[in-house]
């Protein structure tokens, strides 16, 4: 065998040299590129590190998708009812008509509105176009795509009666509404002004979403219950940073633009989280809740992903309902979970109180004057002042209104 010369030995060296020269060369380049360029390199390792999802998960996904996507009508107004609260809903409709307000509304109950009382509403022209349905008997018969043994909701009407007959009842009536824009309002709310202009409102225009502040109380319970022992984490740390949210990623979104806040709290998160949630008094514990749900603008169209989830909440899978009172909040968890743009009301909620008693005063919103009261009730208030092109003011009393009803007839016949 002949030996190497030096000759062969130094061309080998400055091969090798030359080559781990390119490779340097082409990898700074690389890394010097605008990240715009860079986009597909770094797509590509979004990929290989999101959890995958397993086909259980996108098969819920999709039925999910498919069920609050199929809608039949533009817009309309979503009213939970039962029995007990269903004359306070016609009293509701009728305020409503009055206000020159013809929006078809529904009227979704789980199996506890009578036939009788359901005819009567149905009879009485001045009520308008009211569409009851029974929205658990729906639920219940909604199976997995793909697997039809695998039922998505409840196992049977039993057991969507017993889980539905309640405040979770008005995330069904938006999953399964026909109206792909949604105004939903609670049967004993109030209006002084029609609220239906706030479609026209530049938030809802520019996010599909209004959503309404709570008061800032209860440190220490609901989203802000501290479960795990740590002072520094609270129910709604915990489920955000555990909520697996790569199985909605397929369905569309209003993407958001990226926080620039940091995230104070112990945990780490699996979506991007927004400003306003970092921000958000229910996020660094000042308070327990952070949506009042009486009133709630949402559009399934715009909102996909986010409508998704919101359905997925109340599902028999492993993703479970967030902490929250009732249903309020919700549709927060689903729109900032969704990583898409979301809006809230600029204005605070504003209480009366629990024990009002009465000594010669009165209380004035929106050039009414009511005077007299002498109920022990709970009510909560917002005042939405939207400053757009007509400003208005939209009052809204919860809990009050046979009492202000009562009132006021009283009052007018006094006067006669």
């Amino acid at each position: 065998m002949k030996r190497c010369t030096p000759r062969l030995l130094m061309m080998a060296l400055l091969l090798s040299l030359g080559l781990i020269v390119v490779f340097i060369d082409s990898n700074l380049a690389w890394r010097s590129l605008p990240s715009s360029t860079r986009v597909f390199h770094t797509f590509k390792q979004l990929v290989h590190t999101e959890p995958k999802s397993t086909l259980e998960e996108l098969q819920l996904v999709q039925t999910l998708h498919n069920i609050t996507q199929n809608t039949s009508q533009p817009r309309g107004i979503v009213i939970p009812v039962y029995e007990p609260i269903i004359k306070l809903a016609a009293s509701l409709i009728l305020e409503l008509r009055t206000m020159g307000v013809d929006s078809p509304i529904e009227l979704p109950h789980c199996g506890d509105v009578s036939v009788e009382t359901q005819q009567l509403m149905l009879q009485k022209r001045a009520l308008g176009s009211i569409i009851f349905y029974d929205v658990c008997e729906r639920a219940a018969s909604v199976a997995v795509e793909g697997n039809s043994t695998k039922k998505v909701f409840c196992q049977d009407i039993k057991a969507c009666h017993t889980k539905f007959r309640s405040f979770d009842i008005k995330v069904l009536a938006v999953v399964f509404s026909s109206f792909e824009e949604i105004m939903m309002v609670d049967a004993d709310t109030a209006f002084f002004v029609n609220p239906t202009v706030l479609w026209g409102s530049e938030k809802y225009k520019t996010t599909g979403t209004l959503l309404m502040n709570d008061r800032t109380a209860h440190e220490i319970y609901f989203m802000a219950e501290r479960i795990t022992g740590d002072p520094k984490i609270s129910a709604q740390h915990l489920y955000m940073s555990k909520f697996k949210v790569a199985p909605f990623r397929s369905l569309p979104t209003l993407e958001r633009e990226k926080a620039f806040l940091q995230n104070t709290a112990p945990v780490s998160l699996e979506f991007e989280p927004s400003d306003f949630l970092l921000n958000s008094h229910s996020w660094n514990l000042r308070t327990g809740h952070q949506v009042d749900s009486s009133l709630m603008f949402w559009n399934k169209k715009r909102q996909p992903r986010a409508t998704a989830i919101l359905a997925s909440f109340k599902t028999l899978s492993e993703i479970g309902s967030p902490p929250s009172y009732g249903d309020k909040e919700l549709y927060f968890y689903a729109a900032e979970l969704a990583e898409t743009q979301y809006s809230f009301s600029d204005h605070a909620i504003g209480a009366v109180g629990t024990d009002y008693q009465d000594y010669g005063s009165s209380l004035r919103e929106s050039r009414m004057s009511w005077k007299g009261f002498r109920q022990n009730y709970r009510h909560k208030k917002h005042d939405l002042k939207c400053n757009e092109e007509h400003q208005f003011q939209l009052v809204v009393i919860q809990h009050a209104k046979a009492e202000a009803h009562a009132y006021l007839q009283s009052n007018s016949k006094k006067k006669k």
